[in-house]
């Protein structure tokens, strides 16, 4: 640009605009199937001021170490 150069006192850090959010309430089954399980908690208190889209929750297969999405 052709503008005079910022002269500023203190240095200046980049950052992101949020905070990581809080973690959500304690996940509670309000219904299930033989094959199938609904599950609701409540939002974070801080959202870190990004709006929560979702949540991944993942599950351990019976009888194995093995977590799945």
């Amino acid at each position: 640009g052709f503008s005079e150069p910022l002269i500023i006192d203190a240095p200046v850090k980049a950052k992101w605009p949020f905070k990581p959010p809080d973690a959500p309430g304690t996940p509670e089954c309000i219904g299930h199937t033989s094959d199938s399980i609904t599950l609701q908690w409540t939002r974070p208190q801080n959202d870190g001021g990004n709006p929560v889209k979702g949540f991944i929750v993942e599950k351990k297969e019976k009888g194995t170490d093995r977590w799945i999405p």
